[in-house]
């Protein structure tokens, strides 16, 4: 992300999408030099590029050249911004790009701590350790933070601007950009987790599970991981009720603590294993599945939402799923 670095102290200033250099102390960089004025210097992004404005009294200086008031400045990498002053501040400009999502920590003992950097799907403050989840979620056309909790609790909220969320210890401040035109071209895609298919492979002590998935025409082989075997645990419930009969739109419901029971996991961890899932395959597929589907949740029960489905133990098909095109689901099983 865009970024300009304070020469005196090589403090990292990140750039908002519109950036106020100033003696005020709500400026997104303060300087505390009386020859500045409060509101003295604008920077914004404008689409593809970054401006810079002078709106001070006393100028401002860009490659020892002072620029025209109140005219937009283009900016590029290695520019050197200058305030006026006995301290003469000055900034270089370290990144000129595109603005991007992040949290910013504040009331933090270490002033130069990094900023977060936001993904569609984020597991904060680690993948490892996560003690919440930060996405986008394009039904609602915003951000989402849920904590991690038991599944049964599960307390999830939307996310403003400028919004204050405590993580790890420290406070934290939202930053978001302003997604007016995407939003404006953003065609919610109908496509779900039933429009896949999947192909479990476990090792005969189901130690070890793949999972290989076909997506508009595309074969997909993600990268192992634990909650591939949650995945495929669900997978089997709907497979057995599909085999006993069960009409569909009961198919493959679990209580969470039989789940958790199953799978030598508490609710929490098992939580966590559900964002791990819908953050890998946000990761592969992108915006265009909606990752609600892929695990489907009422209150205190869940099911595996895919329609299209084999599972192998040790090579041997175990069970299938054929999709939606009968009341019941065709079942082999070894």
């Amino acid at each position: 992300m865009a970024y300009l670095k304070e020469l005196s102290n090589q403090r990292p200033h990140f750039l908002s999408q519109t950036h106020l250099l100033g003696r005020i102390k709500t400026a997104n960089s303060f300087v505390n030099e009386p020859a500045v004025s409060k509101s003295h210097a604008l920077i914004e992004w404008q689409k593809s590029h970054w401006t810079i404005r002078d709106i001070s009294k006393n100028g401002t200086w860009i490659n020892q050249k002072k620029i025209n008031p109140n005219s937009a400045h283009a900016l590029s990498e290695g520019d050197h911004i200058l305030l006026p002053g006995e301290s003469a501040t000055e900034f270089r400009v370290e990144s000129t790009a595109a603005p991007c999502n992040r949290l910013v920590p504040i009331n933090n003992s270490k002033p130069y701590r990094q900023e977060i950097l936001l993904e569609d799907y984020s597991l904060l403050p680690s993948a490892e350790c996560p003690e919440v989840a930060v996405y986008f979620d394009p039904k609602r056309n915003g951000w989402r933070l849920t904590k991690f909790k038991a599944v049964e609790q599960i307390v999830s909220t939307d996310l403003e601007h400028n919004q204050i969320i405590k993580l790890a210890n420290t406070q934290w401040q939202i930053k978001l950009i302003d997604h007016l035109e995407e939003t404006l071209n953003f065609q919610p895609s109908s496509l779900t987790a039933s429009d896949l298919s999947y192909r479990f492979d476990l090792s005969l002590d189901e130690e070890t599970t793949k999972l290989q998935i076909n997506f508009l025409g595309k074969r997909y082989c993600l990268k192992a991981f634990t909650h591939h075997y949650l995945l495929a645990t669900l997978a089997r419930y709907k497979a057995r009720d599909a085999r006993a009969g069960v009409n569909q739109a009961a198919q493959g419901w679990v209580d969470v603590d039989q789940l958790s029971k199953d799978l030598g996991i508490n609710n929490i961890h098992l939580n966590i294993q559900i964002h791990r899932a819908r953050k890998q395959f946000l990761n592969q597929l992108g915006q265009c599945l909606d990752t609600d589907y892929l695990i489907q949740r009422e209150p205190g029960k869940i099911r595996f939402g895919g329609q299209v489905m084999q599972l192998f133990k040790g090579g041997m098909l175990e069970c299938e799923l054929n999709g939606e095109r009968s009341s019941r689901f065709n079942i082999l099983q070894t």
